[in-house]
């Protein structure tokens, strides 16, 4: 054990600067190059135009400097155009603002992209939900509710929504006309109230 120190020890004192300095250039350059690997190995060679990403957290230095992931996606729309690449994290992604390409992709070949970012991976039975279900799960999932929301269901429900709303207006009206303010309660509370109105409508 002492003999393995005082070699590595040696070892130390005999590398010189070179040495050290080009180790280090070397790991910089391998964390570079790891960092951007996702993004170039898919879409690195993609003619889309887009922001050119730093390693490891891509473009979300942007969402600072715009103040805001909506008005940092708003600016690239008005200087790459309606389709083009960004990074988020080590994740290439390619964002689409065509309405005749978000069609294509939402409608006529929607089979074709089931599945959304996992942000989060939950743990079972967690993870079979529909908005975190994934692939088969997903597909199954989905074929079970698609008749829940055929239009003639929805439209049965407009009459709920709309009674709803009603008061939540009025609520609101009144608080317009007298000018007066509820210390207790704040817009949200409001909103809340009408969301909560809404679920135990549908349930009954």
């Amino acid at each position: 054990m002492h003999a393995d120190m005082a070699d590595l020890l040696q070892f130390f004192d005999s590398s010189s600067l070179v040495t050290w300095l080009a180790l280090i250039v070397g790991i910089l350059i391998f964390l570079y190059w790891q960092g951007l690997y996702y993004y170039n190995a898919i879409l690195g060679g993609s003619p889309l135009p887009g922001p050119k990403p730093w390693p490891w957290v891509g473009n979300l230095l942007d969402v600072f400097k715009y103040d805001g992931i909506h008005k940092m996606l708003l600016e690239y729309f008005h200087k790459y155009g309606r389709v083009y690449k960004i990074c988020i994290g080590r994740t290439p992604s390619i964002v689409v603002c065509d309405p005749e390409i978000v069609k294509q992709v939402m409608v006529k070949e929607f089979s074709k992209f089931p599945n959304r970012p996992p942000f989060v991976k939950p743990f079972p039975p967690f993870d079979s939900g529909l908005f975190v279900a994934r692939d088969e799960p997903w597909k199954r999932i989905r074929t079970t509710l698609t008749p829940t929301f055929t239009a003639a269901k929805l439209k049965q429900i407009v009459p709920i929504i709309e009674n709803a709303s009603d008061a939540l207006i009025n609520k609101m009206q009144k608080f317009a006309e007298t000018g007066k303010r509820c210390f207790c309660c704040s817009c949200d509370v409001f909103v809340k109230g009408y969301a909560t109105m809404l679920l135990g409508s549908f349930i009954i």
